[in-house]
């Protein structure tokens, strides 16, 4: 499960990557910190994703889950509401953020899926 939850990250990264290099080479928005963002998330959904394969069988999974969800995007938010104090770049960072959550998110919930899909009864 490991490597499926190593393979899940790096496709989401690499997509975010991808979508980074477009929303800079297409609409011009680039700042200093999307390649940043990319490695937060990318620890931070890799640490999330193994504490829920260690908590797949337990009785409060669905507890354990939805909190890891709520903080995931307080954490998010927070670190929008930061950064918007520095005017100069706020909208180009904002844009990179929420899509890398968003992309995150995605393959999270796939990971996830297949932790439940395999577990056992």
């Amino acid at each position: 499960m490991v490597f499926k939850n190593f393979f899940s990250i790096l496709i989401a990264a690499l997509l975010s990557f991808v979508c980074s290099l477009a929303l800079v080479r297409l609409f011009l928005l680039d700042n200093n910190f999307w390649q940043l963002s990319i490695v937060y998330f990318s620890v931070l959904y890799f640490s999330m994703n193994l504490y829920y394969a260690s908590k797949v069988n337990s009785d409060e999974f669905t507890q354990q889950l939805l909190g890891g969800i709520v903080i995931k995007l307080l954490m998010a938010l927070v670190v929008i509401l930061i950064f918007s104090f520095s005017k100069k770049d706020f909208f180009s960072f904002a844009l990179h953020f929420i899509s890398h959550y968003i992309l995150f998110t995605i393959f999270e919930i796939r990971y996830i899926l297949l932790l439940l899909k395999n577990k056992a009864p």
